[in-house]
């Protein structure tokens, strides 16, 4: 009798074990699934931590935040009208369009500016004129006020026309986190793109970015009549127009 009920908690625990193991392999795997859908997990809430912050009712002008970004992801805002351009980003006349990402056709952007984020498949098309932005796996948040339509870049690695900075976000912000091997020459995007062509991201309108997180800044303003919201690398987001 002994014998045989020390052989069924032998068997009980046996099972229990083999279930633990089970569970743990699912969860690895499940996760693993997760993350290459909708983006690593601090990533992900990073994002929505974003969303939560455009849509606000605080009574606050500007701050500054993070971002985190996995490696070849990114974040994309998009105002209520438009597909996202960044304009003489290339070298070209300010009025030139160099890249464009279109509007996703997701609920969330129907009539809304919206935030979206890129958690798998970013790949630039150089070849087509203006370059094209495109993702397999994209995600978006309704933005209750609208994105501020136009933000004049000045990081100095762009390109400049006539010796003037000309190069502008229209109709949203655009964010990327890329690979950088090194100064090797030896890079690589995950879309399969050589790094060496580093000026084609710039010319897009990216931010070069290898870093996990970036400190941005995000403001809130009415210009004529109208709130917008604004996310951008730095200040003044929001540059009104005289």
């Amino acid at each position: 009798m002994n014998s045989k009920k020390g052989f069924t908690m032998a068997e009980a625990l046996m099972r229990i074990i083999i279930a633990v193991v089970l569970l743990f392999i699912v969860f690895k795997f499940g996760k693993g699934i997760a993350d290459s859908l909708f983006g690593g997990g601090d990533a992900l809430q990073s994002f929505e931590s974003l969303a939560n912050e455009m849509n606000s009712q605080d009574n606050w002008i500007a701050k500054p935040t993070l971002l985190s970004l996995d490696e070849g992801t990114g974040v994309i805002g998009f105002s209520r009208i438009g597909d996202f351009q960044c304009m003489g980003c290339a070298g070209d006349s300010k009025d030139s369009v160099t890249s464009i990402f279109k509007r996703p056709q997701a609920a969330e952007c129907a009539g809304n500016a919206c935030l979206c984020v890129c958690t798998n498949g970013l790949k630039i098309n150089i070849d087509k004129s203006p370059s094209e932005t495109s993702c397999e796996n994209i995600y978006c948040k309704a933005i209750t006020q609208d994105i501020y339509p136009s933000y004049n870049l000045k990081d100095g690695k762009f390109k400049t026309y006539n010796g003037q900075t000309t190069s502008s976000w229209k109709n949203g912000f655009i964010f990327v986190r890329d690979i950088d091997n090194g100064d090797t020459g030896d890079r690589t995007s995950p879309s399969g793109m050589s790094r060496q062509l580093r000026t084609g991201f710039i010319a897009t309108g990216y931010l070069s970015n290898s870093q996990r997180t970036v400190s941005l800044q995000i403001e809130k303003k009415a210009s004529n009549g109208v709130s917008y919201t604004m996310v951008c690398p730095e200040s003044p987001c929001i540059q009104q127009q005289n």
